[in-house]
């Protein structure tokens, strides 16, 4: 309480009746505003005697809008605040004891229309305030069209990051999108669908673990969320899009999505069909956006639907989370594509062969499934879960490949061709998997003890008919043709049991003990024709079992504002092949024993600023597989063997993330470094015989690496209309591969990669009325040397700059983006150029806002290329393949949004 006055009268009456044996009330309650329900520091309280009719107490809320204050008889309570409306609560105070407390809970207070329109002139509302160890996000103080969907609010909150695949992240930490503190419907879907106006505020908190909510202590679960806040009046209600569109030269779309936004009982509807090359899969519970690998064209029809029904109840002071879903789709999708890819391979001190490659490719994808889903808890003291599914699909694909072979003339830079090869393969199967993953959960007084379960079976077949023709261009190749065929049928079982115990040993001290059986068992064959005849030597059968028993040991030490997670893990695995492959017939039992240590310590430093530490170490073994003796001629040009002298690769792993939420500044900040070495790391290493121009691939153990990486996040605001975001990224790379093996020669080159890549990324914005813009610059630099081949040394540059604007006049909105990307420092020289990529769109709000057509410009200069590059210590690959792009389209998208309930 910041300031108190007391009537003298009433000073004067406790000072006469200060013996007497009635006591009074504590009476507490806060005060925040009626919309935001945000609390208001410093408003005005007034408390007077009903009976009496006369003021006992003036004072002040604290920093959080909370008060206390003892009182006796029948009193009301006013209060008040500059630029609200006053309110009044009564209440009766009658104790005969000094530890009665009655709590008033929220007086909200309603902001006065002037206040209104003072806050409309002065600018926008705060981004995000400070709560405890909760960020609450404002969406008022962000600038969205109208009917803007939750997503593109979701995407400006400050320290949000949002990956190439659409995961969330905050402040390097992945997130997840809950209601209410419920897992949401569809998980992270409905934000596409959900418009932003429903959302009252969204919350960024690290969400308790079950065990941590019934047993009141910390573990150290890391569970970050963003939770929505749905305003009054929004909630049982549908919502949704209705959208087509078409695209130059012959390209459409048509999608419905619905959600029924609920807390007891939501629903989910999709339908789509297209020839974009997008596919999606979705269900109550994950969700799914593909591209055909991000290149190339395709159709798909699908559909989906689902159920969800939720029966949370409260008992004493817990809140259980009752619900089972059910969702069903079928899924039709067709995709094709072009891809070329150029390949050089080191020799020692020179580049000695290229191949060039063009690959075509046509699948065909019949896939229909059903999932369900039941998380039960009874009671406080038992939680039961269980997700099960099932799935077909059935495949059929052809591709095609053209590979150009060259070899670098002798004291000489140019390539003169060796030999081709056409490859057509033809592919036809199914496959059929079913699952099932559940647990129980019993809790004890500071503990829990429970298990779980996870069974798989997938049962798969394909067919192949493959046709090589092999064209030589010296005398010493022969020109020869393959007919292939092959029919591999599969089946896998896999299954594994847990048991745990998890204890609060002390106040402060967790220890959770765990034992897990793992079981599988694979079994495959395959048996392959060449020309017609049984092909022995790529003919085989393989039974492969393995059997794992993994005890886990893990600790949470809670001292005061810091928190040690240290975890091991001692593993016991035997494994047997049986393999039989031409003359190979062989059974291989292996048997090894590891112990994995972790550590995982967080410092809260204070509410909004937090410094966590993990160091994790991990042993990597090779497939069993490739430490057998065999030989795969499957692709004559290519031959893979492997290697019974392969040893494991051990691995540390060490990160620092220093976390700080400034409110008063509007300031999200964080830091990383991480630090990463391993030993005797596996690489393919190549074998390459110019008489013959066969390659031989064999994964062989190398040096370890080491890496270092820092990374420099800021999201500042600057007033209320300028936001600055800067990301830089510093990382420095150690790797060793081997050198192309010629015939000539008794031992492989080491070759030594190391690495500096600097990357900055710096975003001025301007968010005001009817414009939205930004301008952003990107230096992107990969400096890369070689010891053993100098003559490959670089410095690749990707460096982009651009700028965004979004302009509204009426119920027209115009985007464009124009970008300048440099690329310098590339092998294939089509790479080393500048490129203007330039997009716009215009959108037309219709029907009352509840329509807009659109009309969108992509790649209007023509100029995108696609084309990507990798650069190893023994191998250049660059690629790219056909796409769409450079393309007019219009649409139209119909909200089918509800209106709030009154």
């Amino acid at each position: 309480m910041k300031e108190t006055i007391l009537n003298p009268l009433l000073i004067l009456v406790a000072l006469l009746f200060g013996n007497t044996t009635a006591y009074a009330d504590v009476v507490k309650g806060r005060v925040v505003d009626a919309e935001t329900k945000e609390p208001l520091p410093e408003a005005q309280l007034k408390f007077d005697h009903i009976d009496e009719g006369w003021t006992w107490a003036y004072f002040k809320t604290d920093s959080l809008g909370c008060f206390s204050i003892n009182a006796e008889g029948r009193n009301k309570v006013t209060a008040a605040m500059l630029g609200y409306y006053s309110k009044t609560k009564t209440f009766l105070a009658f104790s005969d004891s000094r530890k009665d407390t009655l709590d008033l809970g929220d007086i909200e207070l309603t902001m006065s229309p002037q206040m209104l329109k003072m806050v409309e002139v002065k600018g926008r509302a705060r981004r995000f305030t400070v709560k405890g160890d909760t960020i609450v996000f404002h969406p008022e103080a962000f600038h969205l069209q109208e009917g803007a969907r939750l997503d593109e609010l979701i995407r400006q909150l400050p320290g949000v990051q949002v990956d190439e695949n659409g995961k969330l992240s905050w402040n390097g930490k992945p997130i997840r999108i809950t209601m209410g503190g419920q897992r949401l419907l569809g998980n992270d879907d409905i934000v596409g669908q959900l418009p932003a106006e429903a959302v009252q505020d969204i919350k960024a908190y690290n969400k308790q673990s079950t065990f941590s909510e019934r047993t009141g202590k910390d573990d150290g679960t890391e569970d970050m969320v963003l939770d929505l806040t749905i305003k009054p009046g929004f909630l049982d209600r549908w919502y949704g899009d209705v959208t087509a569109s078409a695209q130059s030269p012959q390209h459409y779309e048509g999608m419905l999505v619905m959600n029924r936004l609920s807390k007891t009982d939501p629903v989910l509807v999709f339908a789509n069909a297209n020839n974009t090359g997008v596919g999606h899969e979705r269900n109550m519970r994950d969700w799914t956006i593909f591209m055909n690998g991000g290149r190339g064209y395709g159709i798909e029809q699908g559909l989906s639907s689902g159920y969800q029904h939720n029966w949370p109840k409260k008992m004493g002071t817990h809140d259980l989370e009752n619900s089972y879903d059910v969702t069903g789709g079928l899924i039709h999708h067709d995709d094709w594509k072009t891809s070329n890819q150029i390949t050089e391979n080191y020799f020692p001190n020179t580049a000695a062969t290229r191949s060039t490659s063009e690959n075509y490719q046509r699948n065909h994808r019949l896939k229909p499934r059903i999932n369900i889903g039941i998380d039960w808890s009874p009671d406080t003291l038992n939680t039961f879960y269980m997700t099960a599914g099932v799935n077909y699909s059935k495949t059929r694909s052809h591709s095609r490949q053209t590979v150009e072979e060259e070899e670098m003339q002798a004291g000489t830079s140019t390539y003169a061709p060796t030999l081709s090869q056409l490859t057509s393969q033809h592919d036809e199967g199914h496959q059929t998997n079913l699952w099932s993953r559940g647990g129980w959960e019993h809790f004890v007084k500071d503990g829990s003890f429970g298990i779980n379960y996870y069974i798989r079976f997938r049962e798969n077949k394909t067919e192949s008919w493959t046709t090589r023709t092999i064209t030589s261009n010296t005398a010493s190749i022969s020109s020869s043709q393959l007919n292939q065929f092959y029919t591999s049928p599969s089946k896998t079982f896999q299954t594994f049991g847990e048991l745990f115990f998890n204890r609060w040993l002390t106040k402060n001290w967790r220890m959770k003990a765990s034992y897990r059986l793992d079981y599988t068992r694979d079994h495959s064959d395959c048996d392959f024709l060449t020309d017609g005849l049984v092909d022995e030597a790529n003919s085989y059968q393989d039974h492969h079992t393995t059997l794992i028993h993994d005890f886990n040991i893990s600790q949470t030490i809670n001292l005061k504002a810091l928190q040690l997670m240290p975890n091991v893990s001692a593993r016991w695995m035997r494994e047997s092949q049986d393999y039989q492959r031409g003359q190979l017939d062989t059974a291989a039992v292996r048997h090894s024993f590891q112990i994995d240590p972790s550590l995982r310590a967080n410092w809260k430093i204070s509410k909004t600023i937090g410094l966590n530490v993990n160091y994790s170490f991990k042993t990597k073994m090779p497939e069993l597989l490739n430490t057998l003796a065999y030989r795969d001629l499957t692709n004559p040009l290519y031959i893979v063997e492997g290697n019974p002298l392969l040893k494991d690769t051990h691995t540390h792993d060490a990160s620092l993330s220093y976390n700080m939420v400034l409110s008063k500044s509007q300031t999200s900040f964080n830091f990383t470094m991480s630090y990463r070495s391993s030993d005797r790391e596996h690489i393919s290493a190549l074998s390459y015989d110019p008489t013959t121009a066969v390659y031989v691939s064999r994964t062989e153990n190398v040096k370890g690496s080491q890496a270092w990486s820092v990374r420099l996040n800021l999201d500042q605001a600057l007033g209320d209309f300028f936001r600055l975001q800067n990301d830089l990224n510093i990382s420095t790379e150690q790797r060793y591969g081997y050198l192309t093996l010629l015939p000539t020669q008794t031992e492989r080159t080491l070759n030594q990669q190391s690495c500096f890549h600097p990357k900055e990324k710096i975003t001025l914005s301007f968010d005001r009325n009817w414009l939205k813009t930004s301008v952003f610059a990107e230096i992107d630099a990969n400096r890369q040397r070689y010891d053993a081949s100098p003559e490959q040394n670089t410095t690749l540059w990707n460096n982009r700059f651009g700028i965004k604007g979004e302009v509204t006049v009426g119920n027209f909105v115009f985007n464009t983006d124009l970008t300048e990307s440099t690329r310098r420092g590339y092998n294939v020289q089509s790479m080393n150029k500048d490129l203007l990529l330039w997009n716009g769109s215009v959108s037309w709000k219709i029907l009352k806002n509840k329509a807009k057509l659109g009309l969108e410009f992509e790649d209007i200069l023509n100029n995108e290329d696609g084309f990507r590059a990798d650069q190893t210590a023994y191998q250049k690959t660059t690629s790219w393949s056909d796409f769409r792009h450079h393309y007019v389209g219009v649409s139209f998208t119909y909200h089918l949004d509800a209106k709030k309930k009154d």
